[in-house]
């Protein structure tokens, strides 16, 4: 449904977004 496929994107932009911050952290602070 609608609501079905709307709440699918926000899963997906909520992961892209999770990825995004971890790839930054990295960046700035390495782990190794």
């Amino acid at each position: 449904g609608k609501s079905t496929h709307v709440w699918d994107i926000k899963i997906k932009n909520d992961k892209e977004q999770l990825i995004t911050v971890m790839r930054g952290t990295v960046a700035i602070k390495p782990l190794k």
